[in-house]
C-alpha cells in the first residue's frame, strides 16, 4: 500500500525491518513486536488466549487439534514427537503426567486412564488389552507381566504371581511345586541361618526367572521358605510354615 512518510512506520518481522504504513502495523499478541499484516496470522477465537495477532516468531501450529495457529505461549511439546499442543488440545500420561498430542494417548482398557506408548503393558493373561505400566507386575516366576487379576499370592513362598503359574489345587507357584533336595552354597547356607530357627535341618531348592527359592526343612513339619533374588546374599522374603 502507497504510503506517505508521516504514516510510515517499521515491521519487525519479515527477515529483518523494513517500512510498513501505520494502518498496517500492530503488535503480536504475543511478544508485542510492532508487525505488517503481511508478516502476521491470526488465531482463532476458540485458541485458548482467545483471538490474537501473531508474528512469526511466536506462531505455531496445534497438533492437537486442526493444525490452527496459536502462540507459543499457549502450546507445550508433545514428550513423545516434540510437536506443538495447546492447552485446549494436550492430555497427559497418567504414568509420568508428561504432556502427550492425541496420537500418541491411549486409554487403558480396564482403569480407562490415559497412556503414551513408552507406558503401556500387556497382561500375560490378556494380551490384546492395554494396560498402564504402574497397573501391571512382572511375575518372579516367568518374568511376564500380568494385571492384579491375573496375579495371586503363592501360599508356601508368598510372591504375587501370575496365575499361570500357580497351581490350583496346591495354591503353590511352579517353582514351589518342584522343589528338590539340594544343598545350597555355604555363604548363601550362613546369611539364611542367621534368620532361622536352630535344629536339624535339609534343604530343598528350586530356581525361577528371578529366584532362587530354598525350603528349610527343621523337622516336626516345620519349614522355613526363603526367596533369594538372583545375585543377591540375603533373602527379600521368608515365609514359616
Amino acid at each position: 500500500m502507497v504510503h506517505c512518510t508521516a504514516h510510515e512506520g517499521v515491521c519487525a518481522d519479515g527477515g529483518g525491518e523494513h517500512p510498513a504504513c501505520s494502518a498496517c502495523l500492530e503488535a503480536c499478541g504475543s511478544c508485542g513486536r510492532i508487525i505488517c499484516n503481511r508478516h502476521a496470522e491470526q488465531s482463532k477465537a476458540d485458541a485458548p488466549k482467545g483471538s490474537r495477532r501473531l508474528c512469526a516468531a511466536c506462531l505455531r501450529y496445534c497438533e492437537g487439534g486442526t493444525n490452527e495457529p496459536v502462540g507459543v505461549d499457549e502450546v507445550a511439546q508433545c514428550a513423545s514427537c516434540g510437536r506443538s499442543v495447546c492447552t485446549a488440545h494436550q492430555a497427559v500420561c497418567a504414568v509420568d503426567e508428561q504432556v502427550q498430542c492425541s496420537r500418541h494417548l491411549r486409554r487403558a482398557d480396564g482403569s480407562g486412564r490415559l497412556v503414551c506408548e513408552q507406558h503401556r503393558e500387556a497382561c500375560v493373561a490378556e494380551p490384546e488389552a492395554v494396560f498402564a505400566a504402574d497397573e501391571v507386575s512382572s511375575c518372579p516366576v516367568c518374568g511376564k507381566t500380568a494385571c492384579a487379576r491375573h496375579q495371586a499370592a503363592c501360599g508356601y513362598c508368598g510372591r504375587q504371581v501370575c496365575t499361570a503359574d500357580l497351581v490350583q489345587q496346591t495354591g503353590r507357584c511352579a517353582t514351589c511345586g518342584r522343589l528338590e533336595t539340594a544343598e545350597p552354597p555355604e555363604d548363601v547356607v550362613a546369611a539364611l541361618l542367621a534368620t532361622a530357627p536352630s535344629g536339624k535341618r535339609s534343604w530343598r531348592m528350586a530356581r525361577d526367572r528371578t529366584h532362587v527359592v530354598l525350603e528349610l526343612n527343621l523337622g516336626w513339619r516345620r519349614r522355613t521358605v526363603f526367596t533369594l533374588p538372583h545375585g543377591a546374599s540375603e533373602p527379600d522374603g521368608v515365609v514359616t510354615h
